[in-house]
């Protein structure tokens, strides 16, 4: 991202099974996150933990972002919606981008390591019947 080491500020801690094993936190930073369009917008100073680790992803904004953003996410939905002074926003996923950060995750693991979404076909699993 372009950002200098002389940025960092001292983390103590470590991750605990981001790509299965233990992957040391070289320090923290703190920047402005930005999420919406006018006039449905939010800002937030963010804290990220910055690894060294190969990722298909910039940045993973967590609980405490989403918390600080007024965010709830939806999984299942690829949507985030926020409260803003001017309404309720809301940033939806990508599905393509997903499927290609998920496949760029997954390059040089074996298959054991990998779950094949396409083949998950959860639609009729959470059907509820009326009586």
């Amino acid at each position: 991202m372009l950002i200098g080491t002389d940025r960092l500020k001292p983390a103590n801690s470590d991750l605990f099974g981001f790509p299965g094993e233990v992957v040391k936190v070289e320090g923290q930073i703190e920047l402005p996150v930005l999420i919406g369009e006018p006039p449905c917008q939010s800002v937030a100073m963010v804290n990220f933990l910055v690894v060294r680790a190969k990722s298909a992803y910039n940045a993973i904004l967590g609980r405490p972002g989403q918390n600080l953003l007024r965010a709830v996410p939806s999984a299942y939905h690829q949507k985030m919606k926020f409260s803003t002074p001017g309404g309720e926003g809301e940033v939806r996923g990508d599905q393509p981008q997903s499927r290609q950060c998920y496949a760029a995750a997954l390059k040089g693991k074996n298959a054991s390591e990998s779950l094949p979404i396409e083949l998950f076909d959860l639609r009729d699993e959470a059907q509820i019947t009326v009586n």
